[in-house]
């Protein structure tokens, strides 16, 4: 009595999933003693869950047929896909050394990883152990952690495309 506000208290279940902000309404009815001028409020549950995205070299490559790979992750899987955007350089050559890579990569709603291969390609050059490096440069979910990342690729059996001499033989 004799108060023109009150609070109503909406308890909100916690969770780990990284997700968009989320609106609820509350409605009112059947006042008593008062005319409910708006009877309907908005309220948001702000996401508070953080995510880091990690980039790491899991495999390395080899001539002529190992493929390489970085692996993507998250700390906490979200309610829509995560797009990673992400440079590359290094020694190789791409679409000489390697096939080359798009510059993104998705790791699905709900998932915390995602690969992105390194297609080795054989070049028939005989020459030393050369590097593909990733960095990534933003994210549409959460925030970045391990950003660079670097995969080798061996010349396997160093020679394998050397030419073959032969030795005259004289009689």
């Amino acid at each position: 009595s004799g108060e023109m506000t009150a609070t109503v208290t909406v308890p909100v279940n916690g969770d780990t999933t990284v997700e968009s902000d989320e609106t609820f309404f509350v409605d009112l009815s059947n006042a008593v003693g008062a005319t409910l001028l708006d009877a309907q409020g908005e309220g948001t549950i702000v996401n508070d869950d953080a995510t880091v995205v990690d980039v790491t070299a899991t495999a390395d490559g080899a001539e002529p047929a190992t493929d390489g790979a970085f692996t993507v992750s998250l700390t906490n899987p979200a309610d829509t896909d995560t797009v990673v955007t992400y440079t590359v350089a290094g020694t190789a050559t791409p679409d000489g050394d390697y096939t080359a890579l798009t510059g993104t990569v998705t790791i699905p709603a709900g998932e915390t990883t995602a690969t992105i291969p390194v297609a080795v390609l054989d070049d028939t050059l005989v020459e030393g152990d050369e590097t593909v490096s990733v960095t990534l440069t933003s994210t549409t979910n959460g925030t970045l952690g391990t950003v660079d990342a670097t995969v080798r690729v061996t010349n396997v059996g160093a020679g394998h495309h050397l030419p073959t001499y032969v030795t005259p033989q004289f009689s």
